[in-house]
Order: C-alpha cells, then sequence, then structure tokens
C-alpha cells in the first residue's frame, strides 16, 4: 500500500503529461496539413465539417441546443489555436502561407458557417428562452469571424501570390483577436446557463 501512494504522485504526472501532449498535437498537427517539405500546398483531401444529421426536433430540447451550440464553438477555438499556430510559422518563415489558408478554407469557414446554421434554425424554432438567447449569442460571435475568416483567404492573404500585406495582416488580427474573445465569453457564459435548462 505504501508503493502504490509513493507512486501514485508520479501516475498521475504521467497522465497529465500524456493529456497535455495530446492538446498540443490537436492544435498543432492541423497546420501541417497542406503542406509539402518545401512549404508549398500539397495535395490533400478535404477536412470540412462533416454534415450532422439531427432529428428534426432537436431544438424543442434545450439541453440539446446548448450541447450543439458549446461543440460548434470548442470546435472554433481549436482549430482557432491551429490557425494561430499556422501564422506564427508563416511570419517566421518556417512554412509559407498555404497552412493558413488551408485552415481556414477547410474548417474554420465550414465549422463557422454551421454554427451559424445552427443558431438561425434555433431561433426560427422559437424554443425556450434560454435556447433562444444562446442562439443569439452564438450567432453574433460567429457572424464577425466568419466574414474575417472569408476575408483572410481573399483579401489579406493575396489568393494569387500566397503572400500577406504586413499592415493589412496587423488590422486584420486585431479584428480577429477581438471577435474571437468575444466568442470565448459567450462559451464562458453557456456553461453555466446551460444548467437553467428547464428539460
Amino acid at each position: 500500500m505504501r508503493r502504490l501512494l509513493t507512486a501514485l504522485p508520479y501516475l498521475f504526472l504521467g497522465l497529465a503529461v500524456v493529456i497535455a501532449g495530446w492538446m498540443a498535437w490537436s492544435i498543432v498537427a492541423p497546420t501541417w496539413g497542406g503542406i509539402d517539405v518545401d512549404g508549398e500546398s500539397a495535395e490533400t483531401t478535404s477536412t470540412s465539417a462533416p454534415t450532422t444529421t439531427r432529428p428534426a426536433d432537436w431544438v424543442e430540447s434545450c439541453e440539446v441546443v446548448m450541447a450543439t451550440l458549446m461543440d460548434g464553438g470548442w470546435a472554433i477555438s481549436e482549430e482557432a489555436g491551429g490557425l494561430h499556430q499556422a501564422t506564427a510559422d508563416a511570419q517566421a518563415g518556417v512554412h509559407s502561407w498555404y497552412g493558413a489558408v488551408d485552415i481556414a478554407e477547410d474548417r474554420l469557414i465550414p465549422l463557422l458557417q454551421g454554427l451559424i446554421d445552427s443558431a438561425e434554425q434555433v431561433l426560427a424554432a422559437d424554443p425556450d428562452t434560454v435556447s433562444r438567447i444562446y442562439a443569439a449569442a452564438f450567432r453574433d460571435a460567429a457572424t464577425p469571424l466568419l466574414a474575417q475568416a472569408q476575408d483572410l483567404v481573399t483579401s489579406v492573404i493575396d489568393p494569387n501570390t500566397v503572400q500577406v500585406d504586413q499592415s493589412a495582416w496587423t488590422a486584420w488580427w486585431a479584428d480577429w483577436s477581438g471577435s474571437l474573445q468575444q466568442l470565448t465569453n459567450v462559451l464562458g457564459r453557456s456553461l453555466g446557463s446551460a444548467r437553467n435548462c428547464p428539460d
């Protein structure tokens, strides 16, 4: 028993290292997709978010609505971490801007559009108050992020040269960071408010 108690801290430490490594890899790994060793775009299979088929009455359950909206928000936050790493690599000259374009086009834009569509479905169904409040909050947080992600791949990063004007990039990054913080705030509030669901 004494040996077991002595070993427990090391077991917990090992588990924490494994979890931290998995989380880091989940953020960094997407930045490598679509880039070959020379930093150029490689042929990849599209990683667009799969279309989820939900029952027609899914909006009638506050718990399902909140879980759906929060899942979408967390997925966007995770991909935003990948975008941050890809842009940092591009600015450092480690890779080209193709990595950022791939993440924005193949993952962030579909996820943002999906979250907005889900929120609009909830609002159109006019369910209970908690669902309506958070559907509007998630939609309002995701809408500017969607426009900014689209701007990134159409104007901030030149679609022909895949180069970036530094002043345009600085302005874009400030706007993106502010909008991402709004989504983070909504996610933080929704964790507690989900407990107020009547069902």
